[in-house]
């Protein structure tokens, strides 16, 4: 009621007023249980859709590390296959150095030999021209 109203002087047409104005500014329980109702509805809605982007995340965040397991796989199988590759690389390195080694032996035994040879020849006809 507003202050100006005298109560002693209140009409019924006063309390018609009243009572119209109140039921205009007033919801009722079927109002409030529908407008909770579609409230509980967008919410639900909402929710379910924030649940499938977190699905559709967690799949590609499974995506990622099944390729990341794949990409781990493969690096260790190329690991191995360096360092097998290393490891008859390096026998190979020796193999060659120790037939080097031989080669390079035999030929400074050839040229000592031819050397020791020539040696030889060269003393003879020296000698042969001094007699």
């Amino acid at each position: 009621m507003s202050e100006d109203l005298d109560p002693n002087n209140f009409t019924q047409k006063d309390l018609m007023q009243y009572l119209l104005h109140a039921v205009q500014h007033s919801v009722t329980r079927e109002e409030m249980s529908s407008q909770f109702e579609q409230a509980e509805k967008m919410n639900q809605r909402r929710f379910e859709h924030i649940d499938s982007k977190f699905e559709h995340i967690d799949r590609k965040f499974e995506q990622i590390d099944r390729k990341f397991e794949q990409i781990d796989k493969r690096l260790d199988e190329l690991k191995k296959e360096i360092r097998g590759q290393s490891v008859e690389l390096r026998q190979e390195i020796k193999d060659q150095g120790v037939e080097l080694r031989q080669e390079i032996k035999d030929q400074g035994t050839e040229l000592r030999q031819e050397i020791k040879d020539q040696g030889t020849e060269l003393r003879q006809e020296i000698k042969d021209q001094g007699t």
